[in-house]
């Protein structure tokens, strides 16, 4: 596995500007996924937020010890790697890049003009929209590392 390149985004704004420098293209992936399987990932996931996870984590943990861990990945402004490694959303292996880019792009206009409900989230529990929306740029920042223009430095 390659390197990261360490990237925080405050709100979802910044998540799409460095999503429209890497359109540019052409992508490398420094990590296991493919910049399709990050573009899927993300996608679904904000989806996600707004309907419902397939899998809960224990009561133990979105109740005590995941809003814990939320409160200091906000006030860090990223998520360390591995973190919901084990909530078991692996994308699909192959698939149309511009078509997964588009597909994240209207989720994340849906994802700021919903109102609610919104899903417990696996790890962290219950959530506001204020605080989805930053994780969510969070998230894409956390899986965006992992992509790069070919002709980026790190």
């Amino acid at each position: 596995m390659g390197q990261r390149r360490e990237l925080k985004f405050k709100n979802l704004n910044e998540a799409r500007a460095e999503l429209k420098r890497l359109e540019k293209g052409p992508i490398v992936t420094t990590g296991n996924w493919s910049y399709y399987q990050i573009l899927d990932h993300l996608q679904k996931n904000a989806v996600r937020s707004m309907t419902a996870f397939p899998q809960l984590q224990s009561w133990w943990l979105r109740r005590l010890a995941g809003p814990m861990i939320l409160v200091i990945i906000l006030r860090q402004g990223s998520i360390p790697p591995g973190t919901g490694a084990f909530i078991g959303t692996t994308p699909k292996v192959k698939g149309n890049e511009k078509k997964a880019l588009a597909d994240l792009r209207k989720t994340l206009t849906d994802l700021e003009k919903h109102q609610g409900p919104w899903a417990e989230h696996p790890i962290f529990g219950k959530m506001n929209k204020e605080k989805w929306l930053h994780l969510t740029s969070l998230h894409i920042a956390s899986h965006l590392g992992w992509a790069k223009l070919k002709t980026d430095k790190l």
